[in-house]
């Protein structure tokens, strides 16, 4: 069972971008989903965010980063590129 359930979140991973959970076809279509997935969307640069703003001072924030940590403090995600990317902004999304 083990073996299956890793396959099957392999496969996700490979196929869906972890951050905005867009398709793999989609994002090849304006570019390249590794590029996308490693360096664009990378999930560390998102984790190493979050904990940059746990260990600034709040009063030193950023405009961004003052909105991620207000959202972040109301269990928000919103400032998560969900379904969205740069590399298909100019489409629409109608992907569930």
């Amino acid at each position: 069972m083990l073996i299956e359930e890793k396959r099957d979140r392999d496969k996700l991973l490979n196929e869906y971008c972890f951050i905005c959970g867009l398709q793999r076809a989609m994002i090849e279509e304006n570019g390249d989903f590794e590029i996308h997935r490693n360096e664009e969307h990378n999930p560390w640069n998102y984790i190493f965010f979050v904990r940059h703003l746990k260990e600034k001072n709040p009063r030193e924030y950023s405009i961004i980063e003052k909105y991620v940590a207000n959202e972040n403090e109301k269990e928000s995600h919103i400032w998560v590129p969900l379904k969205r990317a740069m590399c298909v902004r100019d489409k629409i999304i109608l992907q569930d």
